[in-house]
This record gives C-alpha cells, structure tokens and sequence, in this order.
C-alpha cells in the first residue's frame, strides 16, 4: 500500500502545481486585461491602474513560492525566484517606485513567462493523460 500512497501524494501535488501555474496566467491575464492596450504615459498617471497591476503581480508571487520544489527542479528554465519576489510587490504613491520598470515587466516579461507556462501546461497534460491511460 505504500505504494499507492505514494502515488497519490504524486498526484495531489502535481494537481497542486498545476492549479498554481493556471493562477498565475490567470493573474497576467487580468494584469494583461486592465493594461488593455494603454500606453505607458497614461499608465504613469493612473494610480488606480498601477495599483491593479501590482496586486496581481503579488498574486503572481505568490503562486509561484506555492509550486513545489520538485516542479521548479523539473521545469527550471523559468527563473521561479524572480516569479517568487513578485510577491513584495508594491506600490505607494509616497515612495518613487520607477514606473519604466513596472512598465517592462509588464510589456516584456509577462507575455513571455505567460507563453512559457502554456508550454509547461502542454506537457502537464499530456503526462497526465499518461496517469490515466
């Protein structure tokens, strides 16, 4: 029965992963969708977007420390630390935070770690029809 124990324990931890890597494009969909084609000289001047921005950038972060060890390890390729330190992310109208850094994570990094997991997702799915199958 060990056997099928750790079996399960597999299964519920990759479920697990797989459910985080789905918040997380969920969360740079939604980031995606309040941009919505917004140039960065009115982004600069929307408080309320910014703060929209860097809630699901935490959401992000959050997500990402979640993925077990063993998923990082397996799917390296993507810098998980950085995704992890989204979680700090802040924003206070008080502190100069550099928007034209917001800015390219959101233009340039997003887009790509986004169509990193849908890779990753592609392969998920095809080993878990191979558990079931």
């Amino acid at each position: 029965m060990l056997f099928n124990k750790d079996i399960k324990s597999f299964m519920d931890r990759f479920a697990d992963d797989k459910a985080k890597l789905y918040d997380i494009v969920r969360s740079i969909e939604e980031a995606e969708a309040i941009i919505g084609g917004m140039r960065f000289e009115t982004f600069v001047k929307q408080n309320h977007v910014i703060d929209g921005i860097t809630y699901h950038l935490r959401e992000i972060g959050v997500a990402a420390r979640l993925l077990s060890d063993e998923f990082k390890e397996a799917y390296g390729d993507i810098d998980w630390n950085v995704l992890t330190n989204l979680q700090f992310a802040t924003w206070d109208q008080e502190i100069e935070i550099d928007p034209h850094a917001l800015w390219y994570v959101i233009e340039n990094d997003l887009p790509r770690i986004k169509d990193q997991i849908f890779d990753i997702t592609a392969v998920l799915e095809d080993k878990e029809d191979q558990f079931y199958f």
